[in-house]
């Protein structure tokens, strides 16, 4: 019996006691519509005790649940890692409660523990940059873009260094004398995304030493006019420099929405979380503006304010 137990336990002991990640599936629920009582599951390919894309409802194991009241809904998982897995959330029994209908599924790469965050509805969207690099003294190398996408599945990492992932390098755009460089990018949500482009592998080789970098915001497919290699302040698209003098409150709003403005703006777009525009005011200047907001569903908004001065600056707001 002694030797049976000292075998079991080199056997143990080889294996080295490896475990299944064990992640955490969250997702905001604020603008969804759920009523009272409806439940929340998610169904995808994650097999073994969450079935393959079971019907919702159908598998207890796949409800996600709301234990402190705020609308975010989390089911913890054990399944094995380094796999692609496509999922959807859905609310209520059956598919026809699922955040939209037909492709795209959301896709994720479970490598280890964590936290996925998912908003209702949000549908992973594709994004294009394109970038000038003449004055680079490019000589042959490749050009890379590093910053905090993370794509579906995390495919582009998270800063990753430039040149350890194929997949954040740029393609030539004929003719090559425009030396214009291009990628396209399939992110698993819109939002504000931070980046840099970089000449060769490693850090040495990004356009700039240290802060600022690029900053975008993503409200659905977008190919972005094109970046100048270098340039930290392309006018209309770096949103760095009006930082702290706009300023949008309550957040979160209930009826009307303040922007407060330092300098001088020719418009206020405010956009729903597809892209859509709600509303628009012209000729805005300087001061305070407001904008109604009490008869627009719950959810989140995006408002766009426009400097005179050319550059544009978008802030998320949460409506209640």
């Amino acid at each position: 019996m002694k030797k049976l137990l000292l075998f079991s336990f080199m056997l143990l002991a080889f294996a080295g006691f490896s475990q299944d990640p064990v992640v955490n599936l969250n997702v905001d629920m604020h603008g969804s519509g759920l009523v009272l009582g409806e439940l929340v599951y998610f169904s995808g390919n994650f097999g073994g005790i969450y079935g393959s894309w079971d019907a919702p409802g159908s598998n207890a194991n796949n409800e996600l649940t709301d234990t402190d009241g705020d609308s975010i809904y989390t089911v913890t998982i054990t399944v094995p890692d380094s796999n692609y897995y496509q999922f959807k959330f859905f609310k209520g029994a059956g598919w026809d409660g699922g955040e939209w209908t037909g492709d795209p599924n959301r896709k994720i790469a479970i490598l280890a523990d964590g936290d996925f965050n998912y908003t209702w509805g949000v549908k992973p969207t594709t994004v294009t940059f394109n970038v000038d690099v003449k004055g680079s003294g490019l000589a042959g190398e490749k050009i890379y873009i590093a910053g905090n996408f993370g794509g579906i599945g995390g495919v582009y990492g998270t800063w990753a260094t430039p040149g350890t992932n194929l997949n954040d390098t740029l393609t030539a755009v004929l003719p090559l004398t425009d030396s214009i460089y291009t990628i396209t990018l399939a992110l698993d949500s819109i939002g504000m995304y931070e980046f840099k482009f970089f000449k060769g592998e490693g850090w040495d080789g990004g356009e700039w030493t240290g802060d600022p970098n690029r900053k975008v915001t993503v409200l659905g497919d977008t190919t972005f006019a094109t970046f100048i290699w270098g340039e930290k302040f392309n006018p209309g698209m770096n949103e760095i420099s009006l930082i702290g003098k706009i300023q949008t409150y309550p957040n979160p709003v209930y009826d009307v929405l303040n922007v407060v403005s330092a300098i001088e703006l020719n418009k206020i777009v405010l956009t729903n979380m597809i892209g859509q525009e709600i509303s628009r005011l012209e000729n805005v200047g300087i001061g305070r503006r407001v904008i109604n907001v009490s008869d627009l569903p719950s959810g989140i908004y995006f408002v766009t304010s426009y400097a005179k001065s050319g550059g544009q600056l978008t802030q998320k707001v949460m409506k209640y």
